[in-house]
């Protein structure tokens, strides 16, 4: 019984991995769970501005060796296959392992906007409710 809980608790999730597969828009996916979208201006303009970086979490969801050749300044990696079991933690544990406030807002990259997208629906998923997608992500910045 538990297990079709937590199965049916994830169907959204699976769902959107199901429709990145088939070629679903990365766009539609973000709409659909109602996640914000930052572009590179404004994601520059609160990264330099010391008040609003504390608002804030900047993710990265690439694989370590992608971070390797660059990361945007001020961000996290935890890579997308991590994602989940990341931000499942307490809060406390969460805020001390990676300094993640789930009250706060999360932006996620990775190369192209597609991960972040993923990443974006696994964090609404877990109940995160201020997530962000810097849709062009790196190949953006």
């Amino acid at each position: 019984e538990y297990m079709g809980e937590l199965l049916w608790s994830f169907a959204p999730l699976f769902s959107m991995l199901r429709g990145l597969r088939t070629g679903a828009s990365v766009i539609g996916v973000a709409r659909y769970t109602s996640v914000g979208v930052i572009t590179k201006n404004v994601l520059k303009k609160r990264l330099a501005d010391a008040s609003s970086r504390e608002t804030f979490s900047l993710v990265d969801v690439r694989q370590p060796d992608e971070v390797a050749a660059g990361a945007i300044p001020s961000s996290m990696n935890i890579p997308l296959d991590n994602l989940a079991a990341v931000l499942s933690q307490s809060e406390t544990k969460l805020k001390a392992s990676h300094g993640i406030d789930k009250s706060k807002e999360i932006v996620f990259y990775c190369r192209s906007g597609k991960r972040s997208a993923v990443a974006c629906g696994v964090a609404t998923g877990l109940g995160f409710k201020r997530v962000t997608n810097y849709e062009g992500s790196w190949l953006d910045w």
